[in-house]
């Protein structure tokens, strides 16, 4: 017996049953789309959401997700690209889905990727900005860093640990601290797309060290499957 048919025989609600089915119909029309959002390697497969009686919750996006001017998961890649011009496109979520820049100040690197569609072009899945920018004469410039670039509008790659710890001491979310990295995790919810059966409800924030300097910053957001 298919999955279709396996699932249509369950005893679960209608909603629960109707999202069942559309991430069965979605995973079986395209492999790919079958683990959910992209998400780095190692991360176990997104679960299934759905709200309350089949109706999106309202839409929130946590403060974590803010940086360069964007937010992850809400805003897509052409809005990086108005702002800095096309970056290098290489193999990401899609053919030609990961996007790269340089940045002069700091001397360091930006790179997205994502996988499902907003008005924005790709949804924002994961940014990383960070230094030890690659050494490949084909990645542009940005043209610009808006202001108030910084993760939160203030963190960016280079800082001591010390600064950080300053500028984050009022979160009201306290990071998870590991040697060398500190882990923010929040929840909220973004459909990409009135379109998307996917939706985001899991955003984390890593900051890792170097020698107490910055690094790297990495956003990145996750989710399932969610019908109407």
């Amino acid at each position: 017996m298919s999955i279709v048919a396996r699932l249509s025989h369950r005893s679960e609600t209608p909603v629960v049953v109707q999202a069942l089915l559309a991430a069965a119909l979605v995973a079986a029309s395209c492999p790919s789309l079958g683990a959910g959002p992209r998400v780095r390697r190692g991360h176990a497969r997104p679960a299934l959401v759905i709200g309350r009686n089949g109706k999106d919750p309202p839409m929130s996006v946590p403060a974590i997700a803010r940086i360069l001017g964007v937010r992850v998961g809400y805003n897509g890649q052409d809005a990086l690209q108005h702002q800095f011009g096309k970056g290098l496109a290489t193999l990401g979520g899609h053919p030609d889905g990961r996007k790269t820049w340089l940045t002069r100040k700091p001397l360091g690197y930006i790179t997205t990727d994502g996988f499902n569609h907003n008005p924005e072009g790709l949804a924002l899945e994961s940014l990383s900005w960070g230094l030890d920018p690659p050494m490949d004469k084909k990645i542009p410039y940005v043209r610009a860093l808006p202001r108030g670039a910084g993760w939160l509008g203030s963190i960016v790659p280079g800082m001591s640990r010390q600064q950080v710890a300053a500028l984050t001491s009022r979160m009201p979310t306290k990071p998870i601290l590991k040697p060398g990295r500190w882990i923010w995790r929040e929840k909220g919810f973004v459909r990409p797309a009135s379109t998307e059966y996917v939706v985001y409800t899991n955003w984390t924030a890593q900051l890792t060290f170097d020698k107490d300097v910055l690094t790297t910053i990495d956003v990145e957001c996750r989710g399932g499957y969610a019908v109407h």
